[in-house]
C-alpha cells in the first residue's frame, strides 16, 4: 500500500449534485436512465474505476436535470 499511486476521479473536488425539484421531463428521464444502464453494464464488465461516479448519478434517475445528464 505504500507504493500505491493516487488516481483521479471523474468528479471534481467539491462538486455536489443537487436534487432537481422541477417538473419531470420524461424524455430526459428516459435518456438518462438508458445512459446510466449502459454505464452500469460497462462498469461491471470492464471499468470498475467509474463505479463511484455512476453510483452517485443513479440517485437522480427519478427526476434528472440537464446538469445530471451532462
Amino acid at each position: 500500500m505504500q507504493d500505491a499511486q493516487p488516481a483521479p476521479t471523474l468528479f471534481s473536488t467539491g462538486y455536489y449534485l443537487q436534487k432537481h425539484t422541477g417538473p419531470v421531463n420524461y424524455d430526459l428521464q428516459q435518456r438518462f436512465q438508458i445512459l446510466i444502464g449502459s454505464l452500469l453494464y460497462l462498469m461491471l464488465g470492464t471499468r470498475p474505476d467509474i463505479a463511484f461516479a455512476i453510483t452517485q448519478l443513479v440517485r437522480y434517475t427519478a427526476n434528472p436535470s440537464l446538469d445530471h445528464f451532462n
